[in-house]
């Protein structure tokens, strides 16, 4: 619940009736991680038309970039890539920057430990997005 208030501004105690509410007369794609939808394509076929906002509506930008994060990994695991223009479709830069990514630093401070703990991506990751059991959706060269 500590971070719930960065996107929700209003009544944001669980309840599995407003979950069910959003579904009702929509057939969402599946996805076989998390609650099981794949968020993005439901964004894309326009079941779902989340705010990108928090409090405050900032500039609008268009910010594509795909960001490989060269970060201290084991042998076995490649690189993650983060994708903005995804990210974008949903939340403003607010939501991130500078709170959880401090753009002024070097990404070798991430870490899967300090995800884990629900730092950087795990902010919404381990909760409220795609699980990071998901792992090829941040590192493609993962073999499956």
């Amino acid at each position: 619940m500590g971070n719930c208030s960065r996107c929700h501004t209003g009544d944001i105690r669980p309840s599995i009736d407003k979950f069910s509410a959003m579904f009702e007369g929509k057939q969402f794609p599946y996805n076989g991680f998390g609650n099981g939808i794949d968020w993005m394509s439901a964004l894309r076929q326009g079941l779902i038309k989340p705010r990108p906002f928090l409090k405050v509506k900032s500039q609008d930008m268009a910010f594509e970039k795909l960001i490989v994060l060269n970060m201290a990994l084991s042998n076995t695991l490649p690189s993650p890539i983060f994708p903005h223009k995804s990210h974008i479709a949903w939340l403003d830069c607010s939501n991130c920057h500078p709170d959880i990514f401090n753009i002024e630093q070097r990404t070798t401070h991430f870490s899967m430990i300090r995800m884990a703990r629900g730092e950087f991506c795990a902010t919404c990751h381990l909760g409220v997005a795609f699980p990071m059991q998901d792992c090829v959706r941040c590192h493609p060269a993962q073999k499956q």
